[in-house]
């Protein structure tokens, strides 16, 4: 080597940098439900951005009969998310708070955040989203802290357990949507319903096709908006009762076969709608 370099760099030349620290998450937040929950609350995009699911808060330590959810949101198609947080590695109790809270508020989407998701809970949150309808989804989020030197501590969320193709369903959004040169846009699905007369019904799939999308993302999109005129008219492909529908009326108790049958729809032995009075996509294109 010409002029007596070694190829060694001088280390002046050398950009110093910091080493990543784990940071106690008792040392960030003291106290559970007097900490963690209002600050989770206050910085819900952090959450959003590990989702990849916008989310707007609704209530902090909602009541739920005679318990309290930790924080309820919504997803920006008006989706109800129950959100139960710990400081502590996950256990059975929290488990069966985030049912009984999201059967409580008709939740569609659960996260579960906390330190340290277990295998067997890990095991269960799988299960639920394999067993369960397409409409609802459940999360499990680690967060941890990290620091350089003395930074301020910054939480980082791990999403370790969610619905099968979540990344590639969250990704595509309403992108893969719209791109479909077939899509016609929710107010097509919307204005289905609302021609579809008393007496008649029409189903997931039919609406489906009108709209441009498939039956699951109309699953997904009609959960919950139970004031839609005509969405109790809209039952699964072979006239079955969509299993998740809630009445319109609060004070409506009747299942959706009851309110049809009411209309004068017939259901057979087996309780499915006859095909006769069923509208398809076709009067509608």
């Amino acid at each position: 080597m010409s002029g007596g370099s070694t190829g060694i760099p001088n280390p002046e030349s050398i950009p110093p940098v910091g080493r990543l620290e784990p940071v106690d998450l008792r040392e960030i937040w003291k106290h559970e439900a007097l900490a963690f929950t209002p600050w989770l609350a206050q910085n819900l995009d952090r959450l959003s951005d590990a989702l990849g699911v916008p989310l707007s808060l609704e209530a902090v330590e909602h009541s739920v009969g005679p318990f309290s959810l930790d924080i309820l949101a919504t997803t920006s198609d008006d989706r109800k998310v129950i959100i139960e947080n710990q400081l502590e590695p996950s256990d059975h109790r929290h488990l069966g708070q985030c049912l009984t809270y999201a059967a409580g508020v008709g939740a569609s989407v659960i996260v579960w955040v906390l330190p340290r998701l277990q295998a067997e809970h890990r095991a269960a949150l799988d299960w639920l989203n394999e067993h369960t309808d397409v409409g609802i989804q459940f999360f499990g989020v680690e967060v941890s802290a990290v620091r350089i030197g003395e930074s301020l501590p910054a939480p980082v969320f791990a999403v370790e357990a969610r619905p099968n193709d979540w990344q590639k369903i969250a990704r595509a959004g309403t992108f893969a949507l719209t791109s479909n040169p077939n899509w016609r846009g929710w107010e097509a699905g919307y204005h289905m319903l609302e021609k579809i007369p008393p007496g008649r019904w029409t189903s997931i799939h039919d609406v489906a096709k009108v709209v441009g999308t498939s039956p699951g993302w109309v699953g997904r999109h009609f959960y919950g908006k139970w004031g839609l005129t005509g969405l109790h008219r809209m039952l699964l492909d072979d006239g079955s009762p969509w299993k998740y529908f809630k009445g319109q009326d609060r004070d409506d108790h009747r299942s959706q076969k009851e309110a049809l049958e009411g209309e004068g729809i017939l259901f057979d032995e087996r309780g499915k709608a006859l095909q006769a009075s069923r509208i398809t996509y076709e009067a509608f294109m």
